[in-house]
């Protein structure tokens, strides 16, 4: 098989080449889950595979919880469908969280100081709070709670895979965080190996 054709495969099943989906959620869930790390690019990404998107129509999306931002299934951020986010979380959290045990002790990040942060976040942002980064990490600091030195980025991802928090929509520049369980409160359970024939788009 010739380059050429390994590139027009690739378009074509990455939905650029090919007809094109309506909406930003139809884009997101025929994909299952979208790098959105960088979230500009992650936009741009989503909109260069709709017919026609624009900025106002993908940060709507998100607004009207049709698809959800958090970190997911390679420990990085991704946009997945809302409709699926907790089960993608259970197919990946023990993995993901097992393999960072050795950076957690290196920040002093043991269990008992874990748990009090999700108490600290779930409190800051119960009743349907959106709070940015900087201000979660202020409530934290003024628990007594350190988040220099990347401890606050590795607070907020674990809080994410327990289930806790997800984004919210964009407040200015800022992304704001809030509790997964009150913005998303209906969405599909799957069991692991459910979750995996999902993932595998086996029948």
């Amino acid at each position: 098989m010739t380059n050429p054709i390994i590139s027009d495969a690739r378009l074509y099943n990455q939905r650029i080449s090919s007809s094109k989906p309506q909406t930003p959620e139809q884009v997101v869930k025929e994909l299952g889950a979208l790098q959105a790390q960088d979230y500009m690019q992650a936009v741009w990404a989503i909109g260069l595979r709709t017919q026609a998107a624009t900025l106002l129509s993908i940060q709507e999306a998100i607004a009207d919880r049709k698809i959800v931002i958090t970190w997911t299934l390679r420990g990085t951020i991704h946009f997945v469908p809302s409709e699926d986010v907790k089960w993608m979380l259970k197919l990946s959290a023990s993995r993901v969280l097992g393999q960072a045990k050795g950076r957690f002790a290196q920040l002093g990040l043991d269990e008992d100081t874990l748990e009090l942060c999700r108490r600290v976040i779930y409190n800051a942002l119960k009743g349907e709070r959106q709070v940015t980064r900087s201000d979660l990490l202020a409530h934290l600091e003024s628990a007594g709670i350190s988040t220099a030195n990347q401890r606050g980025y590795h607070i907020l991802w674990n809080s994410a895979y327990h289930g806790l928090i997800c984004f919210g929509p964009m407040s200015g520049k800022q992304q704001t965080f809030v509790l997964l369980e009150e913005w998303v409160p209906f969405s599909r359970e799957l069991s692991f190996q459910e979750g995996l024939i999902e993932l595998g788009g086996q029948e």
